[in-house]
């Protein structure tokens, strides 16, 4: 018989529902989302909103008389409304104390916002870093890019951020928020970089290697130019040691928690990783060299830290003791996919997806280009999705002067296509490249305390090719401290993606102060917060008192669930006597 739900704290439990006496705390928001009609890139909403988990129902135009339904609006992309919705919104924000969050342009609502459009867009803005006291900022975040951003005229509202230059960039009245920049317009710019049919040059330094004859996907990064990254002392090369895309989302996504708390509705949502974690860290492995010495001393290396990996293969594959020494520790398996401009395409990932996966008797779910070679935009994110791949891990740095976020983000991402298609895969982007011999040794302190300010992942591309070089043990080492350090949790790639699924798909039904949540699959250590402080759950007769964390500007409660496949766990919160 399968086990139930089980409820996991760390704080004081009670088996006696009657014992349940706390005050009734907020009633959980009910969020409308709606994304400008002709914008390309507004997809990218739902995949920020997606991935952090935020419930939200999405309206159009034709059914925006639902509004009084909710308590939130968040309007993506730079959309207008006419006379008679700006009075509806108006009406709406007056008589059912909604709340609005609009990123990319006011819509119009100048009067309601406190704040107008001046004429014409900057293509790209930077982001200051706001006062101590500002709670959009992620304490720790470096100024970084947005794109597409409107210019904004305040018009009595506060300017909460502003540009290098001193303009605002976002603002906030009773009413909601404005962000300038366009959140999807800087996530697909930068997440998935330009088309790559041939190498481009990419710098001026000779950390930029000049045109080869295959285009890798670090020529297709928008960010390239001295001014794009940094320097460290004693390093040769700059680096991108700036993840914008994520401080850029975590500022749209500190705007919906604050005007959750304007519309005095709280708020409840799946943390990104197992456990609670702030942070994970993972590491892939191309085995690029046909040694199997080099293979099992990478191995031994990993196990001694206790760091799993994703072994990344080319056909025809490896010999059998090599598998067998993967599958051992648990590892999983990967392929590493040759392939040439004539041979890029589905039926050829398929091949050779199948080898591997016949050779090591393993499943393969992983998919990453020898050498980083890479054809055009997003053919590779549809070929997997074709053939059933799940996740990539493409997408970061091969070259000294790209060393660090050359795609502005170290997390998982699901690619949202031209015309709104969203894909069933994820790229899992690395940040530091064979540390010590093409990444820095000194670059990994800075990118380390970026991932952890950003809640992100380590992730560390390696291969066995280098297992000869000098002071690699030594290298790989100080990456393994650094995570137990700044205590990330070591994930492997397999589980970290099986794990952001699960969470996407969760079905979350708002009922006042409670919750009903079913999964499709077996999940563990799924931790859900909540936006009141000091608050108790009951689920099946069991009273738990939460963890407090801080996330996004704010103080939550966090509770700990494992949920069984298709099964309902029902949750009723509760604030303490004290904190009412």
């Amino acid at each position: 018989m399968a086990r139930k739900p089980q409820l996991k704290s760390p704080g004081v439990s009670a088996d006696n529902p009657k014992s349940f006496s706390g005050s009734s705390m907020n009633r959980f928001a009910d969020i409308a989302l709606l994304l400008a009609p002709d914008d390309p890139y507004a997809g990218w909403y739902r995949e920020a909103l997606l991935h952090a988990g935020i419930p939200f129902q999405e309206i159009k135009e034709q059914n925006f008389s639902r509004l009084p339904e909710f308590s939130l609006l968040i309007l993506g992309g730079p959309g207008s409304f006419t006379e008679s919705k700006r009075n509806q919104v108006s009406d709406w924000c007056d008589v059912n104390q909604g709340r609005i969050v609009a990123c990319g342009g006011t819509w119009g609502l100048d009067v309601i916002l406190g704040v107008g459009e001046e004429g014409g867009r900057n293509n790209r803005v930077t982001i200051q870093p706001g006062s101590s006291a500002e709670r959009l900022w992620p304490v720790g975040a470096k100024a970084s890019y947005g794109y597409r951003s409107a210019r904004l005229e305040p018009k009595g509202a506060q300017v909460a951020l502003k540009d290098a230059n001193g303009k605002p960039l976002v603002t906030r009245n009773p009413r909601g928020l404005v962000i300038a920049p366009d959140l999807g317009a800087t996530m697909a710019l930068l997440l998935l970089g330009r088309a790559v049919e041939g190498s481009t040059y990419l710098g001026d330094d000779k950390g930029l290697f000049g045109p080869d004859d295959f285009g890798r996907v670090d020529d297709g990064t928008h960010l390239a130019h001295p001014d794009d990254r940094g320097s460290i002392e004693g390093v040769e090369f700059p680096i991108h040691e700036r993840p914008h895309v994520d401080t850029m989302r975590e500022i749209f996504l500190r705007s919906v928690v604050e005007a959750c708390d304007l519309s005095g509705r709280s708020l409840a949502l799946p943390w990104y990783w197992p456990g609670g974690a702030d942070a994970c860290a993972a590491v892939s492995v191309d085995v690029d060299d046909l040694n199997i010495e080099h293979l099992l001393v990478t191995v031994s290396s990993l196990q001694r830290f206790g760091m799993p990996a994703t072994w990344m293969i080319p056909v025809p594959g490896v010999p059998q003791d090599a598998f067998r020494a993967i599958r051992r520790i648990g590892h999983a398996i990967g392929v590493l996919f040759r392939g040439e401009r004539d041979t890029f395409s589905a039926d050829q990932l398929k091949v050779q997806q199948s080898q591997i996966a016949r050779a090591s008797g393993s499943a393969v779910t992983a998919c990453r280009s020898v050498e980083g070679h890479w054809h055009r935009r997003t053919a590779l994110y549809e070929f997997m999705a074709e053939i059933g791949l799940q996740y990539s891990c493409n997408k970061g740095p091969r070259q000294p002067g790209t060393t660090g976020f050359p795609f502005g983000t170290c997390h998982p991402f699901a690619p949202v296509l031209h015309g709104d298609r969203h894909l069933e895969v994820f790229e899992v982007p690395f940040s530091l490249f064979k540390p010590g011999f093409v990444s820095p040794d000194r670059a990994m302190e800075p990118l380390f305390n970026q991932v952890v300010t950003h809640h992100g992942v380590m992730h560390m591309a390696h291969n066995t090719a280098s297992v000869a070089q000098k002071d690699r043990e030594k290298i790989i080492q100080e990456f393994l401290m650094r995570t137990r350090q700044f205590k990330l949790a070591n994930m492997q790639l397999d589980q970290l993606v099986e794990f952001e699924t699960g969470r996407r798909s969760l079905r979350i039904r708002q009922t006042g102060h409670a919750l009903s949540i079913t999964s499709d699959r077996e999940m563990s250590d799924l931790s859900i917060l909540v936006s009141q402080e000091d608050t108790s759950v009951e689920s099946k007769g069991n009273v738990v008192r939460g963890l407090p964390v801080k996330r996004f500007g704010r103080h939550w409660t966090q509770f700990q669930f494992d949920l069984e496949r298709k099964e309902s766990t029902d949750l009723t919160f509760r604030r303490s006597q004290s904190a009412a």
